[in-house]
């Protein structure tokens, strides 16, 4: 069993600085791999996914996160922002660089911490996800208008039996590549 530490910095990491490098771009390569998950809506959808991702980032990166070490980490990605457009390469490696630098983490970083980054970087992955809506009715079949007021029964029904706030734009923002990629996401980061 491995005992986490305290760290809560990311510059007090005993990560090289290609993982270190990897670790910073982390945020941004998430939502913009969670934008790619679908290609519907064109250069709109690609145009409000891309102001999301930045918004989200930025404002992680100015507020006081719910934890130093992402705070630390989200600071970073903010100034690395000239970068951003190069950190687009490979980005279907995204997942399995997810599960690679949260082993990696989890001997070095608090569970506190590390939890904290990992719902932060569904966050932004959700947010993303959020910021368009491909789904329209008057576009869709009725095969797939039955298959959304079936997700918006379930999500209903998840919301009562969990106790949350059920989000209608939720359901309708959120197409069904995206919600596959973000329940790849909860997997690989296992929240």
């Amino acid at each position: 069993m491995t005992m986490n530490v305290s760290t809560q910095r990311i510059d007090e990491l005993s990560l090289n600085a290609e993982l270190q490098e990897q670790l910073i771009r982390l945020p941004y390569r998430i939502g913009l791999w969670l934008s790619q998950s679908d290609q519907t809506g064109g250069s709109e959808s690609n145009i409000l996914e891309q102001n999301a991702l930045e918004s989200v980032i930025l404002s992680y990166g100015e507020d006081v996160c719910k934890s130093e070490f992402t705070q630390s980490v989200m600071e970073k990605t903010v100034l690395g922002y000239e970068q951003w457009d190069t950190w687009a390469e490979h980005i279907e490696d995204v997942p399995k660089e997810c599960e690679t630098l949260i082993f990696l983490l989890s001997s070095d970083v608090s569970t506190k911490h590390l939890n904290d980054f990992k719902e932060s970087l569904f966050e932004i992955a959700e947010t993303v996800a959020l910021a368009y809506r491909e789904i329209e009715e008057e576009d869709i079949s009725f095969l797939d208008s039955l298959y959304i007021r079936i997700r918006i029964l379930q999500k209903k029904w998840d919301a009562f039996i969990k106790k949350y706030d059920f989000s209608l734009d939720h359901v309708l923002n959120i197409s069904p590549s995206e919600e596959d990629a973000l329940r790849k996401l909860k997997g690989v980061l296992r929240i």
